[in-house]
């Protein structure tokens, strides 16, 4: 885990008001080489104001940090930094702060950090786009109310980026349990494959809604840290012997809208599904919706494969012509907790 993320999670906790253990993810980072000092400073303010360890020990660290500041830094900016954190973080020790608001947690959100700015589309009500980032909203209270941890989010066709962006801005803020710190981005990156058999269809082409790999990575890029992308073919990427695989997927989202293209990713996910996973079909009502063609006909097959073992139960649509299914293991079915 790299250090943005190992921050991100610290601060989830601080949210969560889990302070035993964002005080060991706060341990762990400050003995790091890290870039985070300025923001770490906050964090170990809420720690001491909720006094989970002695004030001496907390002053102790403020030293230690200034003192790296001053090495660290040019001297130019030396002046700034201290003023803007050292100042603050007494403040929040010394209780000159609203205490209340200070418990709240509410200040946390000044230390999560940038992410990819959504798409403008999601700025219109009625646009369909804006449709989209509401399921993905749904889908945030849904694994939050459900504490859904375990698992990434998995993303299988990513043109453009758009949806993808809908996911780090919503599960992958840190003010809910839910939060997701691995993000796992599946394209061939050189467009649609050829489509043969019932997938074709005048809409799709070859090559068809292309975005590169640099364009990706350009357009994600204050989340790249967390972010696994695996580039190819599903035919070859999704092989278990490919690297930067996911071990589980709490939320699937499955933009690939040939009926053998669906069904090669869901065999992939099914064993990394967890209780209660969500699965998002993009392309559902393609092909007219004909139960016998593209991704209707994949869902249709996989009920029929996982009976027995699992079922999957409607969510919710998604924009105009989407759907999405909760994952339930048989065994789990009926028992609490």
């Amino acid at each position: 885990m790299n250090l943005q993320k190992k921050f991100n999670k610290a601060v989830h906790l601080a949210l969560m008001l889990d302070l035993q253990n964002a005080y060991l993810s706060y341990r762990e980072l400050v003995s790091s080489e890290t870039t985070h000092k300025p923001a770490l400073f906050n964090l170990l303010s809420i720690l001491a104001l909720q006094e989970k360890f002695p004030a001496d020990e907390f002053h102790d660290q403020l030293d230690n940090l200034r003192g790296e500041a001053n090495k660290n830094l040019i001297a130019d900016n030396v002046d700034t930094w201290l003023d803007t954190y050292y100042v603050k973080a007494g403040e929040y020790a010394g209780y000159r702060l609203n205490r209340r608001e200070l418990q709240s947690g509410r200040f946390l959100y000044q230390l999560i950090p940038d992410v990819s700015p959504l798409p403008s589309e999601c700025k219109s009500r009625t646009h369909c786009e804006n449709m989209r980032y509401e399921w993905f909203l749904k889908a945030r209270m849904y694994l939050h109310v459900n504490r859904i941890r375990e698992g990434s989010y998995a993303e299988f066709g990513c043109h453009s980026a758009k949806s993808f962006r809908y996911a780090l801005n919503t599960i992958g803020i840190p003010d809910y349990i839910c939060f997701t710190d691995t993000f796992y981005a599946f394209d061939s990156f050189k467009g649609m494959p050829e489509p043969f058999g019932i997938d074709i269809q005048e809409t799709w082409k070859q090559s068809m809604n292309t975005t590169t790999l640099e364009q990706f990575r350009q357009v994600i890029k204050p989340d790249l840290y967390r972010t696994m992308i695996v580039p190819g073919y599903y035919k070859e990427s999704l092989k278990d012997s490919t690297g930067g695989q996911p071990a589980k997927i709490k939320l699937a989202y499955i933009d690939c809208d040939y009926y053998e293209s669906t069904k090669d990713v869901l065999r992939y996910i099914l064993p990394r599904l967890v209780h209660g996973s969500l699965i998002g079909f993009d392309d559902y009502n393609c092909y007219y919706g004909d139960p016998m063609r593209g991704q209707r006909k994949a869902v249709v097959e996989f009920e029929e494969e996982i009976a027995g073992y699992a079922t999957i139960v409607p969510f919710h649509t998604i924009g105009w012509g989407g759907m999405s299914y909760i994952f339930l293991h048989e065994s789990k079915k009926g028992i609490s907790g």
